[in-house]
């Protein structure tokens, strides 16, 4: 095969690879270390690239046939075209645009290698076709698509207002909006915060919306008329369902999650901060993301990059480490308007509704074909003719996504943790960046908060008018930054960023909370060295959940001290029995406390979105509006619930406990799968030393497709990189 060096005129050898089969890129400006890293990613990851932008573009029917229909339809419903793709690409800097477009020469100029040795992935010839040229819009269609899935979310107002109407058909339903309160709430003064107290000081307050119940209770009345099974289908574009069953089969990055800890110097035993990412965007064969080492004049970087995407999403220079977790918080909304023929009332106006006709291409099958609807909102999810309205998505990050994944790309430049919180403003998508360097800490809560208008609730449809129209945007991160904090620590697992931060559409940020598992882990003012940070990944991934541990408590205190789960230590390791009986006994209680009442909300997963942890805990203390004990005691209640519980665990064919895992043909499972996709840990001293773990491996095949199961399986990593850092 004709190497890359030869390709570029390059004397020495510009891609080699570490035992892991990590690519150290090397060049002697951006443009000839992108060209190499777009080569090398296409050497080891080609065909996850292919399914990455055909999920991404809707084009995944055109190749694997009708099946694909309905994710490509659902995907082109919200697509950002190529058109406006270019007009953000053409805004941006010299050298984002040189290192995008060199990426896209890299990967053409294996293809074209690849093609010529006939050494392309089998998955091409197995399904009948050739790779096209790569592009920029390839790419940025793939970072579009990361940044709206990851770093967009609210938009649940059709959510919401479904589980309104739901609960309205159950027996709850004459307290329908007490239930719906309890299961909506707000704020929990006990939640976990990233900014401590005694930090607040170092942030400013945010504008939020302000109602009242009957605010709510006006809204809901003025709402359309639309049916439960009319909002089935709104509901499951909006939360792309079927994209993301797709991206899940195609090793595309799909889950939502991730967790950091950073620790200064002064609680450090070398005395210099450590930072642990964790970024967990699901655990598929191939590794969602993808390891790289970047060296050049102009340019040192290392970390995981998403394949197709040109850049360094999570990393190091020899300057800073950086971790990303997505930040939760509530930056989207649905806006609802009345329609009439082809136009849509905004205020006392009536406007055009703009219509993008796609066709999608199907293998074995006749084109298909969709329709793109927009109002000035954004993308129409739900266009109901019984009763003339349309609901609208609009996200606050619409329009900005390349100049926030530039502001990303502006970190590999920076000197210092303050240097990097000053480009944050940049980024619209909602993340908290955590940093490092080797004198500082610090955090920042990225994107952009709409000003919203006061007397409208914020969980359910707000109509499209002008008096009820964002007002424009509060930028988190000038907001919400923390420098060196107090504690000495920063921990995060997606949990709220300070205490008087509102839920909003999104209930999640409460007590008891994943989030509190980690904090508990540094509770003692003991020194701490890396092995600590690796270890709490351990404990992370295997006692799954902090919110468990809580209830096991709470089981506890009521049932006899001889009782079997008295000696249980919460941990749901493999083959445990105790954790066997536990899990069934958290289900049990979750179904005996809520669904008699209100029903399962038609699915698990959306029970279990509903009753979360939080919820469980204050109905148990009867702190809830709604009584869903029945006038029993919690005392009661909690030994009803295990009785029930022992009851079926009797019955059960298999009585011993098996976790989560993550499957790999030809490689045992790796157990415990609720860990990082990916995990760095960096530590600062004279040398920046960075280890990392990526399962199962760095290619999509061969040598380094399994190479690095041994070490998840221990919790630890091995050497990415070492940088000069004085």
């Amino acid at each position: 095969m004709v190497t890359l060096a030869l390709l570029l005129g390059i004397a020495s050898p510009t891609i080699t690879r570490s035992d892991y089969g990590v690519p150290q890129i090397s060049g002697r400006n951006i443009t000839e270390v992108f060209r190499n890293l777009g080569y090398a990613t296409a050497q080891d990851r080609l065909w996850q690239m292919e399914n990455s932008r055909r999920v991404a573009r809707g084009e995944m029917a055109e190749v694997f046939g009708p099946t694909l229909v309905a994710s490509d339809k659902e995907t082109r419903k919200t697509l950002v075209s190529d058109a406006e793709i270019d007009a953000q690409f053409a805004k941006r800097g010299k050298n984002f645009q040189s290192a995008w477009k060199a990426f896209a020469e890299g990967v053409n100029a294996y293809i074209a290698d690849a093609k010529k040795e006939k050494e392309l992935p089998e998955g091409y010839k197995k399904n009948g076709f050739l790779p096209r040229p790569w592009t920029v819009n390839d790419s940025a269609s793939i970072a579009v698509m990361m940044g709206r899935r990851f770093g967009q979310t609210g938009g649940y107002e059709l959510a919401q207002w479904t589980a309104l109407q739901y609960l309205g058909t159950q027996k709850v339903k004459d307290r329908r909006l007490d239930a719906w309160e309890d299961f909506a709430w707000q704020n929990d003064p006990k939640a976990y915060t990233t900014v401590q107290a005694e930090d607040e000081a170092q942030c400013k307050q945010l504008e939020f919306p302000q109602w009242t119940r009957g605010d709510t209770e006006k809204q809901l009345d003025g709402l359309p008329k639309v049916g439960l099974l009319e909002l089935a289908p709104a509901l499951k574009l909006a939360m792309a369902e079927e994209q993301q069953t797709v991206a899940v089969k195609s090793g595309t990055p799909y889950k939502l999650g991730s967790y950091a800890m950073v620790v200064a110097g002064n609680r450090s035993a070398s005395g210099k901060p450590i930072l642990l990412s964790g970024p967990q965007m699901g655990l598929s064969d191939p590794a969602i993301v993808y390891e790289v080492v970047i060296r050049s004049r102009g340019m040192n970087v290392a970390g995981i990059s998403v394949p197709g995407v040109p850049m360094v999403v999570v990393g190091s220079t020899p300057k800073i480490a950086w971790g990303l977790t997505t930040g939760v918080a509530d930056t989207s909304d649905i806006f609802w308007n009345e329609t009439k023929d082809e136009t849509y009332r905004y205020g006392t106006d009536w406007l055009s509704l703009k219509h993008i006709r796609h066709t999608i291409k199907v293998k074995d099958g006749a084109n298909a074909e969709v329709d793109q609807v927009r109002t000035r909102f954004g993308d129409v999810l739900l266009e109901n003719a019984r009763t003339h309205s349309v609901f609208s998505l609009r996200r606050s990050g619409d329009g900005k996504e390349l100049e926030s994944w530039e502001a990303l790309f502006d970190l590999y430049s920076v000197q210092s943790v303050s240097d990097a919180i000053k480009k944050a403003p940049k980024i619209a998508f909602n993340f908290n960046l955590f940093l490092a360097d080797k004198k500082t800490i610090g955090w920042t809560y990225c994107g952009l908060m709409p000003l919203r208008a006061n007397g409208y609730d914020a969980r359910l449809p707000i109509p499209g008018e002008p008096e009820t129209d964002w007002k424009g945007f509060q930028s988190l991160s000038e907001h919400l930054h923390v420098v060196d904090p107090k504690g000495g620590l920063f921990v995060n697992w997606n949990n709220k960023p300070i205490s008087w931060f509102p839920c909003l559409d999104t209930p999640y940020w409460g007590y008891p909370n994943r989030v509190n598992l980690i904090a508990d882990a540094f509770r003692t003012r003991d020194m701490i060295v890396p092995d600590k940070l690796w270890n709490t990944s351990k404990l992370i991934a295997q006692e799954d959940d902090y919110s468990a541990g809580v209830m096991l408590g709470e089981l506890k205190a009521v049932i006899p001290a001889d009782d079997e789960l008295q000696h249980f230590d919460g941990l749901m390791v493999l083959n445990s029995r105790p954790a066997r009986l536990f899990s069934i006994f958290l289900t049990t209680l979750k179904n005996m406390l809520v669904a008699d009442d209100t029903g399962n909300f038609l699915s698990p997963a959306t029970f279990n979105t509903v009753a979360q942890a939080p919820f469980v805990l204050k109905a148990l203390e009867g702190k809830t509006r709604f009584d869903f004990l029945n006038g029993d005691s919690k005392r009661s209640f909690l030994l009803k619930a295990y009785e029930a519980a022992k009851n079926q665990y009797a019955t059960m064919n298999s009585d011993i406990f098996i976790p989560s895992s993550a499957t790999y043909a030809g490689a045992d499972p790796l157990m415990y799968s609720n860990r990082g996709s990916f995990i760095q840990v960096a530590q600062f001293g004279d040398r920046l030393v960075v280890d990392s773990v990526l399962p199962p491996g760095n290619s999509e095949a061969g040598d380094h497709s399994r190479d690095q199961l041994p070490i998840a399986r221990e919790f630890h990593g091995k050497r990415l990189v070492s940088w000069d850092a004085r």
